[in-house]
């Protein structure tokens, strides 16, 4: 006689607590560790706690200093809302997700980090405040400054972008210059 045993596990998670946990992850598996401080880790998860940060871009960056591909995570904090205040606080996902990742986010990522490896890109993040915000009281709390735009190489053409469905206030856009 055959046994079939089926396993299932999901873990629950507070809303903006995902949110700031995929931001991590896409931070310390797409940069260079060189480029990104510890520092600069804190500054932007607590942005993001404090619902100051809607976007991080991250660039692959050719010799020049020109983007030629971009990994960014967007946050529609209005659905955030939303979510808050039909009492959707917290996230369930499972096994689907690999090492707490969206899989959308897990896509963009291999991607992004094969694109850069074969183009022998290095990395640099950006982030951008919600609108209306004061820009440079939150430079001062986070200890970031100004920085110049990235040009890029060309136009870049969308790759992929797509809405995390757990967590659909979020979404994950892949920008490259081929």
């Amino acid at each position: 006689m055959a046994y079939t045993r089926t396993y299932s596990a999901t873990n629950t998670y507070v809303r903006k607590e995902a949110l700031k946990l995929q931001f991590h992850i896409a931070l310390m598996r797409s940069m260079d560790p060189a480029s990104l401080s510890q520092l600069g880790l804190d500054g932007i998860l607590k942005g993001v706690g404090n619902e100051w940060i809607d976007n991080l871009t991250i660039y692959g960056l050719d010799q020049a200093g020109r983007a030629r591909a971009a990994l960014v995570l967007q946050i529609d904090w209005s659905r955030y809302l939303v979510h808050m205040n039909a009492g959707r606080t917290h996230v369930v996902i499972d096994e689907r997700w690999p090492a707490e990742t969206a899989i959308e986010l897990t896509a963009a990522m291999r991607l992004f980090s094969e694109f850069c490896r074969n183009n022998r890109l290095r990395t640099q993040c950006r982030v951008g405040y919600r609108a209306g915000l004061d820009a440079a009281a939150i430079d001062r709390a986070l200890g970031f400054r100004r920085a110049h735009p990235i040009p890029w190489a060309g136009t870049p053409e969308d790759a992929m972008g797509n809405p995390i469905p757990e967590l659909d206030e979020m979404r994950v856009q892949l920008r490259m210059v081929v």
